[in-house]
């Protein structure tokens, strides 16, 4: 799952999924210290999802 507020990452928590945080939007880094990965743009995620096992 990916968002950028706390709320999102421990909804993933809650479903069992991965949570990726992302900083552009609402969230601080800090509010996404709980996250699996942090990224700060979209083209980081298609490379993380390309190389996450």
């Amino acid at each position: 799952m990916v968002g950028d507020r706390h709320t999102d990452i421990h909804g993933a928590r809650a479903a069992g999924a991965l949570a990726v945080g992302c900083t552009w939007g609402f969230a601080s880094r800090d509010e996404l210290n709980d996250a699996d990965r942090v990224i700060d743009n979209f083209a980081e995620l298609t490379s993380l999802l390309k190389s996450w096992p």
